[in-house]
């Protein structure tokens, strides 16, 4: 019965000892330097998030015109004939006023059938061909030159006339827009902070919205018919937002 005591007084040693090594080395894991622990404190001041928006109005300096003639023969190959040398005279008269050939662009040529509906079955009774030319005028003050140049020559269509801006242009003006929407959005903050009577202000955070260039369509206006057309281009806008994080402090 001794020997049993003593041995189950052995086993409980151990078990003692073990529990205490295992609590030595918890508390020493739980001993990490100061330098490795990172702590999320909330900054010393006051949050503000705010919208700064930047417009900036602008008038385009480019423009696409679409100027399409027609041919028409008994066959295919007369048809296309027609219309590429009618193509050929409004593209010599477009040259004539100043617009590059780097500035034009065929943009579709087609043939069609043309049929006798009146009898069963429809019979052939010739052929239309079309020719599309895009041409881009870089001088919006052209635009009627253009359009009067090119239906003198024997355009037979004109699908409109859209505007845009130049890739120099648009960069300039988006960054014009984006410094007008940092001023909206300090001069949001400072009026803010004077109210609550703090002075200094620090940007935590910046976020740029993707500006999208507003760009106007044409106002075409007739005079007489003997007369430049005129085409006014409009007023379009670049808008750019920004969301800002500020501390006032």
């Amino acid at each position: 019965m001794r020997s049993g005591v003593v041995i189950s007084g052995v086993i409980v040693a151990i078990m003692l000892a073990s529990l205490a090594l295992l609590a030595n080395a918890v508390i020493t894991g739980a001993q990490t330097p100061a330098s490795d622990i990172v702590e999320a404190r909330p900054p010393n001041g006051t949050i503000f998030r705010t919208v700064g928006v930047g417009v900036v109005r602008y008038t385009p300096d480019l423009a696409s015109i679409s100027i399409g003639v027609f041919g028409r023969a008994e066959t295919a190959s007369k048809a296309l004939g027609i219309a590429a040398e009618k193509a050929g005279r409004v593209i010599k008269a477009l040259e004539e006023i100043g617009i590059s050939r780097e500035d034009m662009e065929t943009t579709g040529i087609n043939v069609y059938p043309q049929y006798n509906w009146e009898v069963s079955p429809p019979l052939i009774v010739g052929y239309e061909a079309s020719y599309t030319l895009m041409v881009t005028v870089r001088d919006v003050g052209k635009v009627g030159e253009a359009i009067d140049a090119a239906v003198k020559a024997g355009a037979d269509n004109l699908w409109g006339v859209m505007f845009s801006l130049s890739e120099k242009a648009r960069l300039r003006l988006q960054e014009a827009a984006l410094k007008l929407a940092l001023e909206d959005a300090k001069a949001k903050a400072k009026t803010v902070a004077e109210n609550l009577g703090l002075n200094e202000i620090k940007v935590l955070e910046i976020t740029v919205s993707t500006p999208f260039p507003h760009l106007p369509g044409p106002r075409p206006i007739v005079v007489k018919e003997t007369a430049e057309t005129p085409v006014i281009p409009g007023e379009g806008q670049i808008t750019v937002s920004i969301s800002v994080v500020f501390l006032l402090t």
